[in-house]
């Protein structure tokens, strides 16, 4: 728990760094050392202040110039999940309408469009990861040099509060890992609720009752998810 409390305080740092910087905030953050030998107590305070200050949506708007790679990039993530979910279903119906009633020519026909999907999943997969990678590192760059221009206009005593080894941290190490978690998030974050919503719309259609014990699976995970999260 202490060990992801301190990753967690690092990335905090990281962010608020970057966004005190650019956007001038009047509340100072600096990255101090010390913090990592802090207690466990003490650390979830640290933290728990820090997230009240900071919003990553402050930062989207480095994402405008790119609407239409955005766009397309969510377009082709929705195809991905869809798609994923849909080789199952494809296997089910070999199994029920090609195994069970011996039917070799559906099996062919129904495995060949298997294969056919799975490629083209795999190659939706590859354009959006590619479309990802290369918004979100222009997204960096504009961020850097956001904080480029910034730190040019701070005067001598102003820069001083950050000293040349932070605003070199600040510049490389801290907006990579800004860049990191908007890239993970496109990658695990969203597709989860997509999945989920397509994963029961499939469930329901095919059997209502095994539905609906997934649906109750689902809610007591998300209460026991709430619970710990606010131990």
């Amino acid at each position: 728990m202490l060990a992801s409390m301190i990753a967690i305080s690092r990335f905090a740092v990281a962010v608020a760094g970057a966004i005190y910087v650019i956007l001038g905030h009047q509340e100072k953050c600096y990255p101090v050392s010390n913090q990592i030998e802090m207690e466990e107590g003490s650390t979830k305070k640290y933290c728990k202040k820090l997230f009240r200050r900071i919003s990553m949506l402050k930062l989207i708007k480095f994402l405008s110039p790119y609407k239409g790679r955005v766009t397309a990039m969510l377009i082709l993530l929705f195809l991905q999940v869809l798609g994923t979910l849909y080789i199952p279903t494809l296997t089910a119906d070999i199994v029920n309408n090609g195994i069970v009633a011996g039917d070799l020519d559906h099996i062919w026909k129904t495995g060949g469009f298997m294969l056919a999907a799975a490629v083209l999943i795999a190659a939706v997969s590859l354009a959006e990861t590619y479309l990802s990678t290369a918004i979100f590192s222009r997204m960096g760059r504009d961020i850097r040099n956001a904080l480029f221009e910034k730190s040019q206009a701070l005067t001598i005593d102003q820069f001083n509060q950050f000293g040349p080894a932070s605003m070199i941290t600040r510049s490389t190490n801290d907006i990579m890992q800004i860049q990191m978690v908007y890239m993970a998030g496109t990658e695990m974050i969203l597709p989860a609720p997509i999945m989920t919503i397509a994963g029961l719309f499939l469930a329901f259609s095919k059997s209502p009752s095994l539905a609906m014990t997934i649906v109750v699976a689902m809610l007591v995970v998300c209460i026991f998810s709430l619970f710990l999260t606010k131990k």
